[in-house]
């Protein structure tokens, strides 16, 4: 049965949401203002998810998408709404879920700040193939939908994906990493496979306009672990931020905005009150949690007398100390370590505590923090709900919320960036 509603506010999540009979409905692709026929394709007693059918009058929020395959792909969920009001609703979804789960609310105004740039703004990209598709997957699926470029991808990237594609590669490929190097303006390629076959890797090098590296790896598509077969070319990458070169792998994690990850870098040297260092570095002991490649880590660490960076990648570890040798930091420690198990803590007792766990948060890592009792703690998110959950057994523990900011590292997305800091009066 066709179902009319009027679309009231966007989700985290990314559905529109509306009110019919006093029930919430969940309507992908659905903006605010727009009033809409659906069909319920799952209904409870308080809530129901509907499928969106037509547009019968488009909200003036709507939008053209800038993909072609959007409302298919699974990587973005709001290109058919205006940016102003995509960064809107994240401010409004976070404030809402640290009240609602946490009972949370911050003396200061939330500070808000957009993107650098909506489109063409990711550095890196995960690209999935099977037989001749190669593209991202169907939302809440494992097939894969075929792309030629994506709008949100840098120049380049696109322009090597593009090209990579034109070749046959062997079939055990299934997974292609592609990260764009700041310094020389090419790109390294990760290419996982199942099992190693002859191939010209060093080919795709010398033809593909703007490839200058190549990483080999073995993995299991169903499985976490990857194995080292080989490198070509020239696969380091880097990045230069606040003063500090961070180096990193076409598969160390990092975050894929560099504009808006320059913001962040900027507002946890603000918060540590490192931003004002000028030649004297500040007395203080500061621990890193999940540092990666130690791309907070080494701003920090050119700027206060004692920084450590703690995370369990052990390859991230490696190139975070090689880093610090280049810059010549002597007072910043890199520990491999997993962080719900580390001991640095105790051992170094810290003033501040910076984390940036990973989506799924890190109730373990907060015990440790509890047990170190920091003055200050700054707490990097990319899930508001698991932010909630970890940042209210700190408030039970004593700590004050004290400043929060939304940075949007993912426009066209429902995801949110955060940065929240807790006092210890």
């Amino acid at each position: 049965m066709i179902k009319t509603i009027k679309i009231d506010n966007l989700t985290y999540g990314g559905d529109g949401i509306g009110r019919l009979d006093g029930k919430a409905v969940f309507v992908p692709y659905g903006a605010p203002g727009d009033t809409v026929e659906v069909k319920f394709v799952k209904e409870k007693k308080s809530f129901a998810i509907a499928e969106l059918v037509k547009v019968t009058e488009p909200s003036p929020l709507r939008q053209e998408p800038a993909c072609p395959v959007f409302g298919q792909c699974g990587g973005c969920n709001w290109q058919h709404v205006s940016y102003e009001t995509q960064l809107k609703a994240k401010g409004e979804l976070f404030t809402e879920t640290l009240k609602r789960l946490a009972d949370v609310e911050f003396p200061e105004p939330l500070k808000l700040v957009a993107s650098p740039q909506i489109l063409n703004y990711r550095n890196r990209v995960k690209i999935h193939k099977k037989g001749p598709k190669w593209g991202f997957f169907r939302a809440k699926s494992h097939k894969i939908v075929d792309i030629d470029n994506c709008p949100l991808l840098d120049p380049t990237i696109n322009r090597v994906f593009a090209a990579l594609k034109g070749f046959k590669l062997p079939e055990m490929v299934h997974t292609i990493d592609i990260a764009l190097d700041e310094k020389t303006g090419s790109c390294v390629a990760a290419f996982y496979t199942k099992k190693n076959r002859d191939f010209d890797w060093q080919g795709l090098i010398d033809k593909v306009d703007g490839l200058k590296g190549i990483e080999l790896w073995k993995k299991d598509p169903n499985k976490t672990r990857k194995s080292w077969i080989t490198g070509l070319g020239d696969i380091s990458i880097s990045y230069t931020v606040e003063g500090a070169t961070i180096l990193y792998g076409a598969t160390t994690f990092m975050q894929g905005n560099p504009g808006q990850n320059r913001n962040i870098v900027k507002e946890v040297l603000r918060l540590t009150g490192l931003d004002e260092v000028k030649d004297e570095k500040k007395s203080v002991v500061i621990a890193d949690l999940f540092c990666g490649a130690g791309n907070l880590t080494l701003p920090m660490a050119m700027r206060a007398e004692t920084v450590v960076g703690i995370d369990s990648d052990g390859e991230a570890i490696k190139l975070a100390r090689k880093a610090a040798r280049l810059l010549g930091l002597n007072s910043v420690k890199f520990r491999s370590e997993g962080t719900e198990k580390t001991k640095t803590l105790e051992k170094v007792s810290p003033a501040v505590v910076v984390l940036d766990p990973p989506r799924s948060g890190c109730p373990e890592a907060i015990e440790k923090i509890i047990k170190a009792r920091p003055e200050k703690v700054i707490y990097i998110s990319c899930a508001p709900p698991t932010l909630a959950r970890d940042i209210k057994l700190l408030i039970n523990e004593g700590y004050r919320p004290a400043r929060a900011s939304v940075l949007d590292l993912f426009p066209q997305t429902y995801h949110i960036e955060s940065i929240v800091e807790l006092i210890m009066p």
